[in-house]
């Protein structure tokens, strides 16, 4: 097969982000296939070669996968408009660099969010006669809508009757997880042609480590990953000056990450005075392992907008894979999963208090019942979310 696939923020070994249309393209490309990225340089990672071609759109390879690389800058800090700009810039480059491409692939394949990747398939693949999927990282407009940033009228009935459109033209729309699933079948979808293929867990990227053998009293907790609006990391702040308050004195937390909120978040830690709280930049995924084998436990954060719940974190299961017993601030399928194998607790969404006490209760468990918890996490990762099965 041939396979033409749309992915603005492509992330390769090296960068930071989560990497799994990378990992799924290099096995299909070992098992055959033809895999075409039409992508950007902005998730490269910095010093890339390929972000100093001397021109572009640019055509390369690596691991038997060809990408061709628009220069496209791109940043989760950028303000909404300018994040808006940089994916309409991506539509028009892409649309001039593959309208002639016809007969070169057998199917299109398009990642969103972005939104515009999802209209841009649509629109290729009735231009070049080609079975069209779409991949659901995010549900679109419905996340923004249900944070309140699109009010109602005509620009939301507008976004909605195009993504619907989108959908109606995919031949399979593939969620990253069951909530999603729930929220596209809610747009009125036809069950048969949704089906939900999770983010995925990478089980040699991050392997098992026991931590039954870390010493009692210490607790080490990690937050990876975006700093944003929609993770509202200000409230784990507030708890965990809560949990400092408790005179857990040995107990740590560190925030690994960047993105558009990171300074109102550092600057609610400094007003609280938290005194146990390290912020790092953000780091490539390789250098992630380090910082999971040195934790205890591992924290997922989203801002109390019930739409968010559905999300499908990309820590979440690399959590799992490394065997760290997870906290998370919101109910859902996550929780679901947590509770029936008993690898972490839930807090219900926007309660602080709850939060502050699901820290405080896996941090006093003995690092005997945690690395329990972990051991269970991973099988949960091997038997249901190994992307090498996915």
């Amino acid at each position: 097969m041939r396979l033409l696939y749309l992915q603005q923020l492509l992330v390769l070994p090296g960068a930071a982000g989560n990497d799994r249309c990378w990992q799924f393209a290099r096995q299909w490309a070992a098992a055959g296939h033809d895999v075409t990225f039409v992508s950007s340089t902005a998730a490269l990672p910095a010093g890339h070669p390929w972000r100093q071609l001397p021109a572009y759109p640019a055509r390369v390879a690596a691991e038997g996968v060809e990408v061709w690389l628009l220069d496209i800058p791109y940043a989760h800090k950028m303000s909404f408009r300018r994040r808006v700009q940089a994916f309409a810039a991506y539509y028009r480059q892409a649309w001039r660099l593959c309208r002639r491409w016809r007969g070169q692939h057998d199917a299109l394949l398009a990642y969103t969010a972005p939104l515009l990747v999802a209209w841009l398939g649509r629109r290729l693949a009735r231009r070049l006669g080609l079975p069209f999927f779409l991949e659901v990282a995010d549900v679109w407009p419905e996340v923004p809508i249900g944070m309140g940033l699109i009010p109602p009228g005509p620009w939301r009935a507008w976004l909605r009757n195009r993504t619907r459109r989108a959908y109606a033209a995919a031949r399979r729309i593939f969620p990253f997880s069951e909530g999603m699933r729930d929220q596209i079948l809610a747009q009125g979808v036809p069950a048969a042609k949704v089906v939900t293929i999770p983010n995925g867990a990478d089980l040699t990227a991050f392997p098992f480590r026991d931590r039954s053998g870390h010493p009692a009293g210490t607790v080490r907790f990690l937050y990876t990953g975006t700093l944003g609006v929609a993770n509202e990391l200000s409230q784990l702040m507030r708890a965990w000056q809560q949990v400092e308050a408790a005179g857990q004195a040995n107990w740590q937390l560190t925030v690994i990450g960047d993105g558009n909120d990171a300074t109102r978040v550092r600057a609610e830690a400094q007003r609280l005075g938290l005194r146990q709280l390290t912020f790092l930049p953000q780091v490539p995924r390789e250098a992630l392992r380090d910082y999971l084998d040195q934790a205890d436990v591992g924290l997922i954060c989203f801002a109390p907008f019930p739409v968010l719940a559905a999300n499908a974190a990309t820590k979440f299961f690399d959590y799992l894979a490394a065997g760290l017993p997870l906290v998370i601030n919101y109910e859902g399928w996550q929780a679901d999963y947590l509770r029936a194998h008993t690898c972490g607790l839930a807090a219900p969404m926007g309660d602080e208090a709850a939060l502050a006490a699901a820290l405080i209760e896996m941090g006093t468990r003995s690092p005997a019942e945690r690395a329990a918890m972990g051991r269970r996490g991973r099988a949960l990762a091997e038997e249901t979310f190994d992307r090498r099965q996915l």
